[in-house]
Order: C-alpha cells, then sequence, then structure tokens
C-alpha cells in the first residue's frame, strides 16, 4: 500500500512541476513573440486554462471505459514529451503560420488564435493526467470518496510552487526553453514508467537508460532552440541579419543588423538603433535623439543638473554634453542591455558614457525617481512609446508627480511619443491627449510640439516651456553648440507656429466628452488662436474625462491606446477588435450575473412539485456547486492576472519573477487544499463552501481598499513581500474550496473521477474567463479596482445561490 500511495504523490509532484514550468515557458517564449505585449498574458493563461479544463473533462470520461490506468498515465507522459518542444517550435513559427507581414505586431485576434491552436494538445494532454492520477489514487486506496482528487489537487500544487521556484533560481539560468521542457518531460515519463514497473523490472539499466536519453535531449534541444529563434527573426525582419541574443529579467534582447546599421530590441519592442563602431558622429538613425536633446535643454537658461532616462545608447547623453551641464545622471533600466550593445556604438556615444560629468546608474528609474534625493533642473524622459506595461510605467501620473518633486523652482520635465500630423488618427490623438492630460492634472503649465514625434515639455514655473524658436535658437547659439545634422534653424522648422497651433489646439480640447474616446477629435478651426490665448481659454473648457485620459499605474490606458496605435499604423487594413473594446460598460457583467440567479429560483419554485423534489434539489445542488467552483476560478486568476499586472507597473520586470510569483500562489493552493483535506473534509457541507466564498470576497474588498497604499511603498523588499503574501492568499482560499466542492459534488454525483473532472474543468473554465477579460478589458479600461471589484460582486452570488440550495432546496 505504501508504495502505490508514493507512485500517485511522485507522479502528481512531478506532473505539478512539469506544468508549472511549461506553463512559465510558454508564457516567456509567447511574450517575445507578442513583443512583450502584456495583454497576451490573460489570453495565454485563458488558453491554457480552457485546454487544461477539456482534458480533465475528457480524461474523466476516457477512465471510466478504460480500466487500465497505467497505460492512460505513460501514454499521456509520452505524449507530453513529444509535444512539448514541439509546441515552442511552432510557437516561433506564429508569424509564417499566420502569414503575419514582416515587421508589424501580431493583433489581438492573432495572440487569441495562436495561443489557442499551439498550446492545446499539451494542455489537454496534462489536464487528462490529472484525471488519471486521481483514478490511479483511488483504486490504491480502494475508495470511493472525493480523497484522491483532494490528495491530487494538493500534491499537483506542491509540486507547481516546487516548479516555479525551480525554474526561477535555477533552470532558467542554465537552460534555454526548448531544454527545460524536454528535461521535464523526459522527468515525468519516467517516475511513471517506474511507478508502474511490472514485477522484475530492471531498475538500475532504466536509471541509466534515463539518463542516457536526458543527455541526449539536452544535446540536441540547443541547436534546434537555436535555429528557432533564428527562424523566429527572419519571419518578423527577413533583411536583418540576427547577430546575438541574450536574456534579461526585463525581457530577451535581440541584436539585429542590416548594412551596417544595429538594430537593438527588446521583448520584441525597438529600443534603439545605431550606426554601428565605426562611425565617428551619429548617423540618420540618432537624428530624432539629437532634435530631443537639444529641445529639451534649450527649454532651460542654465542647465546645470540634468537627470537622462533611458536614450543614453541611441545618441541623447552625447547630445546633452555639449551644453554648460554639470552633473549629469544616466538611469538606464536594464545594465545587459548596455553590455550587448556596447560592441556596437559608436565612438561618440562610448565617450559620452565614460564622460566624468556622467554618472551611470543601473535600475529602475522608477524606483530610483521615488529614492532620490536629488534636484534637477531638467528632466529628459527619452523612452520608447508606452506599448507594454513596462514602459507605460514612464508615463503615468504617479510618475510624473515623483518625477516633478526632483524638479527645480524653474525646473522642465521633457518627454516624446510618436505621432501623426495634426493627430489625425483617433489612436493617436487618444493616446497622445492622455499623456498631455496625465501631465497637466501633475504640472501647471504643458506645452505640445512635432508632427512625426510630438514632445510635451512640462514644468511648474510659466516662464519655461516654451515653443518660442527665436528664444530657443538664441539659447543654442549662445552655448556655441556644433553638431552634425542639427543647427539654430531647425528650431524654426521643428516649432512653425501653424504647425504648434493646431496641434497644441487638439491635444487641448480631446478628452474632454463622454465618448471623446471613440469619435477622436472635433472639428478644428482653421486657424487656432496663438498658444497665450490656448493656455488662457483652457481654465474654461468641459473637464477632462478622467477615466478615458488620466494614465495612472492602476489604470494603464495609455498602454491600451498606444497598442491600438501601432495596430492602426502597421496593419491599417487589418479588423482591429482593440477599439470596440473599447465600447464596454461595465453594467455589460449583469446578465450574467443575473442567469444562474434566475435558473437557481426556477428550479426552487418547480421543487415545490413534489414528485419532482429529489430531481430538482440534486440539480439545484450541482448548480450551486459548480456556479460556487466557476466563480472561484474567476475570482482567484482575477486577483492574480490583476497582481501580475500590478507587479509589472511597480517592479517592471514580471519577465524574470513570473515563475516565482505563479509559485506563491500554488504554494497556497497547495497548503489550502491540504488543510481542506485535512481537517474540513469530514465535516464538509454546503454552507462550509459558502463561508469560504464569503472569505474571497472578503480578501477581494480588502484588496480593493488597500492597494494604493501597498504601491505607494518605497521598500522594495517589503513590497514583494506583500505582493508574495497577497497571491498566496488568493492561492489558499482557492484551494480550501476545491476539495470541498469536489466533495459536495460527488455526494450527488456518485462517480469520484467523473467529479473530480468536472469540478476541475469548471473551475479551470472560471479561470479561463476570467484570464481573458482581466488582461483585455478590466485592467487596461477600467482599471485594477474594478478587477477586485468583479472578484468579489462574483463571489457573493456564489454565496446568494449556496444559501438558496440551503435553505430552499433543503427544507
Amino acid at each position: 500500500m505504501t508504495r502505490k500511495i508514493s507512485s500517485g504523490l511522485c507522479i502528481a509532484l512531478l506532473l505539478g512541476l512539469t506544468s508549472q514550468i511549461v506553463q512559465v515557458v510558454f508564457l516567456r517564449d509567447l511574450l517575445m513573440v507578442f513583443h512583450g505585449n502584456e495583454l497576451s498574458i490573460g489570453l495565454i493563461f485563458a488558453a491554457w486554462m480552457a485546454w487544461v479544463g477539456l482534458g480533465s473533462y475528457l480524461g474523466g470520461t476516457i477512465s471510466i471505459r478504460y480500466a487500465r490506468t497505467g497505460v492512460l498515465l505513460r501514454g499521456s507522459a509520452l505524449g507530453l514529451l513529444i509535444t512539448l518542444p514541439v509546441t515552442i517550435v511552432l510557437m516561433r513559427e506564429v508569424r509564417s503560420l499566420l502569414t503575419v507581414p514582416p515587421a508589424t505586431q501580431l493583433s489581438l485576434v492573432d495572440i487569441a488564435v495562436s495561443s489557442i491552436v499551439f498550446m492545446a494538445p499539451a494542455c489537454i494532454l496534462m489536464g487528462m493526467h490529472f484525471v488519471y492520477i486521481v483514478r490511479l489514487w483511488r483504486d490504491e486506496e480502494q475508495s470511493e470518496d472525493a480523497s484522491a482528487a483532494g490528495k491530487t489537487y494538493v500534491s499537483e500544487a506542491l509540486g507547481s510552487a516546487l516548479g516555479g521556484i525551480l525554474f526561477t533560481t535555477v533552470l532558467v539560468h542554465l537552460l534555454n526553453p526548448l531544454q527545460a521542457v524536454g528535461l521535464v518531460g523526459a522527468l515525468l515519463l519516467f517516475v511513471v514508467m517506474i511507478a508502474q514497473r511490472p514485477q522484475g523490472f530492471a531498475r538500475p539499466l532504466f536509471y541509466i537508460g534515463f539518463l542516457g536519453i536526458a543527455a541526449l535531449l539536452l544535446a540536441l534541444m540547443a541547436p534546434l532552440d537555436h535555429w528557432a529563434h533564428t527562424r523566429q527573426w527572419q519571419h518578423f525582419l527577413p533583411r536583418h541579419e540576427l547577430v546575438d541574443t541574450q536574456s534579461s529579467r526585463y525581457g530577451d534582447i535581440a541584436v539585429v543588423q542590416y548594412a551596417d546599421q544595429f538594430s537593438f530590441y527588446q521583448s520584441g519592442q525597438l529600443v534603439f538603433s545605431t550606426a554601428g563602431a565605426d562611425e565617428l558622429h551619429p548617423g540618420w538613425e540618432a537624428q530624432d535623439s539629437v532634435s530631443f536633446a537639444h529641445m529639451a535643454m534649450t527649454q532651460h537658461e542654465e542647465p546645470e543638473r540634468v537627470l537622462l532616462v533611458g536614450g543614453g545608447l541611441g545618441g541623447t547623453l552625447g547630445e546633452i554634453l555639449k551644453h554648460p551641464v554639470t552633473a549629469i545622471d544616466y538611469v538606464e533600466l536594464d545594465e545587459l542591455l548596455l553590455e550587448a550593445a556596447r560592441p556596437y556604438l559608436p565612438s561618440s556615444t562610448k565617450k559620452a558614457l565614460a564622460y566624468p560629468r556622467v554618472q551611470v546608474l543601473h535600475g529602475d528609474a522608477r524606483l530610483y525617481v521615488k529614492t532620490a534625493d536629488a534636484q534637477y533642473d531638467v528632466i529628459l524622459i527619452d523612452m520608447p512609446d508606452p506599448a507594454t506595461a513596462v514602459l507605460n510605467r514612464y508615463y503615468t501620473k504617479e510618475f510624473f508627480a515623483e518625477a516633478a518633486s526632483l524638479l527645480g523652482p524653474e525646473g522642465v520635465l521633457v518627454l516624446h511619443s510618436s505621432s501623426t500630423p495634426q493627430l489625425q488618427r483617433t489612436a493617436v490623438a487618444n493616446r497622445n491627449a492622455t499623456v498631455y492630460h496625465t501631465l497637466r492634472s501633475v504640472f501647471d503649465h504643458v506645452v505640445v510640439a512635432g508632427d512625426r514625434i510630438m514632445l510635451y515639455i512640462a514644468s511648474q514655473d510659466a516662464e519655461h516651456p516654451s515653443v518660442d524658436a527665436v528664444l530657443l535658437r538664441r539659447r543654442y547659439e549662445e552655448r556655441e553648440i556644433v553638431t552634425d545634422g542639427f543647427a539654430g534653424s531647425h528650431f524654426h522648422t521643428l516649432l512653425e507656429d501653424t504647425g504648434v497651433r493646431r496641434v497644441n489646439w487638439v491635444i487641448r480640447n480631446h478628452g474632454r466628452t463622454p465618448d471623446a474616446h471613440l469619435t477622436g477629435p472635433g472639428p478644428q478651426p482653421l486657424l487656432p488662436g496663438s498658444l497665450a490665448e490656448q493656455i488662457e481659454e483652457e481654465a474654461g473648457l468641459a473637464p477632462v474625462n478622467q477615466d478615458r485620459f488620466i494614465n495612472s499605474d492602476l489604470r494603464p490606458i495609455g498602454y491600451f491606446y498606444t497598442l491600438m496605435l501601432w495596430d492602426d499604423i502597421t496593419r491599417p487594413f487589418h479588423q482591429s477588435v482593440l477599439p470596440g473594446l473599447l465600447r464596454a460598460q461595465p453594467w455589460w457583467v449583469l446578465p450574467a450575473a443575473a442567469l444562474p440567479l434566475v435558473l437557481m429560483l426556477a428550479i426552487c419554485l418547480g421543487s415545490r412539485i413534489r414528485r419532482r423534489q429529489p430531481l430538482l434539489r440534486r440539480l439545484g445542488t450541482r448548480l450551486a456547486v459548480l456556479t460556487t467552483v466557476l466563480t472561484t476560478g474567476i475570482s482567484t486568476m482575477m486577483l492574480q492576472i490583476t497582481l501580475l499586472f500590478v507587479f509589472q507597473s511597480v517592479y517592471g520586470f514580471v519577465y524574470e519573477l513570473v515563475g516565482l510569483i505563479t509559485a506563491f500562489f500554488m504554494l497556497g493552493l497547495a497548503c489550502g487544499a491540504w488543510l481542506a483535506h485535512r481537517f474540513l473534509l469530514r465535516r464538509y457541507s454546503i454552507t462550509m463552501l459558502t463561508y469560504i466564498q464569503l472569505m474571497m470576497a472578503a480578501v477581494s474588498m480588502l484588496l480593493w481598499l488597500g492597494l494604493p497604499a501597498i504601491v505607494a511603498l518605497h521598500s522594495p523588499a517589503l513590497l514583494f513581500f506583500l505582493f508574495a503574501m497577497v497571491t498566496a492568499t488568493a492561492g489558499l482560499i482557492n484551494g480550501v474550496d476545491f476539495p470541498v466542492a469536489a466533495a459536495c459534488y460527488t455526494d450527488v454525483h456518485r462517480q469520484s473521477e467523473k467529479s473530480a473532472g468536472v469540478v476541475y474543468a469548471m473551475e479551470l473554465f472560471g479561470a479561463c474567463i476570467s484570464a481573458a477579460l482581466a488582461s483585455t478589458v478590466v485592467v487596461p479600461i477600467f482599471g485594477v479596482g474594478a478587477s477586485f471589484v468583479l472578484a468579489a460582486g462574483v463571489s457573493i452570488i456564489a454565496c446568494i445561490l449556496l444559501l438558496m440550495a440551503r435553505g430552499w432546496l433543503h427544507a
């Protein structure tokens, strides 16, 4: 008996470890394929949960009809060993398989389709494997209750926690993605074979064989991974050569070359381009950086202390040094990016990095700005557009407020974003108006300029944000600056009066009606008033739509608009779903929420007919329990996805720690399931399920109230500890819920494997719905608070159903 119980335990632990490592590897790889788009996180999780849930349901059906559990386990384990590496190779071929044009981003539909299609085989097999282990454990113990499902759930969750920790601390540093999934797939098959061995099995020979196969897999997967990675970039940039790749905590870094130009990508997003180490002066790649640097530095009469956030490798740093500055603090988020770029940088940039007045600070600029004890005359934010949650952190109200606290009385903050002439597209008008209104919510004075590149100049001093070409040219020429490709006359070109009037009129007036985010800017006057007149008139304009045009850490709407913009620009003839998502309204959830309540009410009324009472009571109990499991999946996944988004906004490197974060959730899940199995299953009841749902609602509401205070903390260690505890708490409640719900459902269904499969599938289906909604609609459009309220709301609905089932059906 002991050997058999240990077999079930080992297989369940290995399944959890395998599934967690595979999930993290798939997530990281797909994030690179999807250009770091965090909206894809929820869709990836949704596809994962949906297919695992289907596999669980199918596994329950198959295990009833086919009694040889050992054969089923070996078959699914062998299938996983084959499908896991194949899936990763196919993921990197997604652009060719979906015929996505080169150099364009995948649409939300492309992301959803590829996530659903490519992960299906592996996820279905893992879902089936779970039910087979339940059957194995039940057969070994000769039990008919739900204890086998609870034990499998606990063991798998514990294995998942171990897998997340093992991947984050060891495997990610030693193995490439194909090697990691190949190794854990082989290990799962090995444990299944050992656990189900026949009598007289030659164990030593099998150990030797496994080690040989594992070594062979590791050797074969190394060149295959490099080939697949190269193919991925050939599809994205067919005329470029992949020169180098490195894995950073903030995302994979890729260096590609076209002729004598080198471009640097991180998480699939272009960071900067350079002419190469042999170039003595900035090339055309650096012209935007040159213009940005001189436009920013001439905003101040005597810019002595300067803070530069990003952009130093693209030429901005060297141009700042041509002004009379005494000190420059240059904050570069990723030290590995600098080291990867160094061999390809022009000599002028290398000299700038080594200049005595320059202090290069490696780390998170958000954390530096929050904790720095310094005062600056000019702060330049030279970051790419907020196309990911990581980049959006530098365009939020919270960051602007923190940066404003570091400026002197006449200090100026300058940043830029891509644009179009006169903001002609709704997406670009929404995004750039959001940046302007967010700045304006912090700074008293903000002006903008530019057509292809929009410049934002902000200050608390009325005299300093200037678009006066004559004034800025005079300052530039008085400093006797000589720069290739830029002269004093450029100020008149960049700050042409009519263009400045038009973009300022659009940016100031857009976003002040309830449907502005849907309709775009209104009709423009033929010749808007002067900038001074517009500033004076702005106070009399309608209030800004705060929900749609203020970008914040907890409502990253600017990030959503940027995705709309790039979808619009790179694929103009492709029908995007993003504008349609903007039409979503909070009340849309009410019909879905009312449906189970109406069904339960109908069942309760029908149960008054005596001859149908037994059938309807069982039906009502099933409805209440399954809806409870569904809402548990919705609420816990809603919390998990939302916390991942918040963690990304606060820390900026969820790419590295996603395995550890999910490990905390799974550790809480394992503890909760063990507590339920150890103390609650002997006296489980509908009432107990009700209390668990109330607990979930209470945790969700407490997070809604307390999260703003948590993210405002200055201590990274304390912040991470609190995130870990909150994540583990959500997992704990989920873990307690499953065994109790499975036991309640088994009471009315009477088939243990089928009950475990149905309950597990229903929970994963809820998680699937939640993951998709949280990442694509709820968090970016309605904000983090809406996620917590929704999680609490569905838990309250489950409580009502359970109370109805307990009171009316069993009266």
